[in-house]
């Protein structure tokens, strides 16, 4: 690994025998134990911060595969009888010479324990998503959706009088793809649609995107609109009535 000039040096005292368990991965894994322990903290951080995960862990956590992919290291010998158990009645269910082949391997595989083929017979999951981050995603369509009918009900003045810079902060400009966090974020989001839910600020979004896709990180803009939003909807004494014209501009204006 190619360490840079802010790299720091940590001594931290492990048992002997998870010593010789990370020497022992580290030399399957053709790697160093440094690089190891590096991945495996980001890892444990990335998975803890949930909604902290902000503009100023970005440059710590910049390995999308490694926010976005847990990797499998071990299996206890209880999870290891029940997948073969899984594998062997799959091989079973099938009359695929292929699949058949696959499942053998996968079989040979979890007993014999060669846990650097794990990933390769086992389906990749990824790190839960807190309902924080989840709940915010939703808020932010809310207030899309908001935005997007209120302006709908002006009147004809009143939409003239909105500034073009403002109009276009009515819509969702999507999440940026190439960052680990708001992937996560529009990938749930896509899902929710499937289910038919945010369905107008989510198909707005992606006439007002390349298909969902900002090229930049947004989420910290939204974040900002959200915090008026959620200041003028508390002021309001009824929540269904809509936006006024100054309201909409409070919140559209950066």
């Amino acid at each position: 690994m190619e360490e840079s000039k802010t790299m720091k040096v940590i001594t931290a005292r492990i048992s002997s025998g998870l010593y010789e368990a990370l020497e022992d991965y580290a030399r399957q894994k053709e790697s160093t134990k440094s690089e190891i322990i590096n991945k495996v903290l980001k890892q444990y951080l990335l998975a803890q911060s949930g909604s902290e995960h902000s503009s100023q862990h970005d440059n710590d956590f910049d390995d999308i595969d490694s926010y976005y992919f847990k990797p499998i290291y071990a299996l206890n010998d209880d999870m290891r009888r029940i997948l073969i158990m899984l594998e062997q009645l799959a091989e079973h269910m099938t009359s695929d010479k292929d699949e058949q082949e696959q499942h053998k391997y996968a079989i040979e595989v979890l007993e014999k324990g060669y846990s650097s083929e794990y990933e390769e017979v086992l389906p990749h999951i990824v790190p839960e998503l807190p309902t924080t981050i989840t709940d915010e995603a939703q808020d932010i369509m809310s207030m899309f959706q908001d935005l997007l009918i209120s302006y709908e009900n002006l009147s004809a003045d009143e939409k003239t009088s909105i500034p073009d810079i403002n109009k276009t902060m009515l819509h969702c400009q999507g999440f940026d793809r190439q960052d680990p966090h708001e992937i996560r974020v529009s990938e749930y989001l896509k899902l929710l649609r499937q289910d038919e839910r945010w369905q107008l600020p989510y198909d707005d979004m992606l006439k007002h995107s390349d298909n969902g896709n900002s090229h930049r990180k947004q989420l910290n803009q939204y974040r900002n609109m959200l915090k008026k939003h959620k200041s003028v909807r508390h002021r309001k004494s009824d929540y269904s009535s809509h936006l006024s014209r100054d309201e909409i501009m409070h919140i559209t204006t950066l």
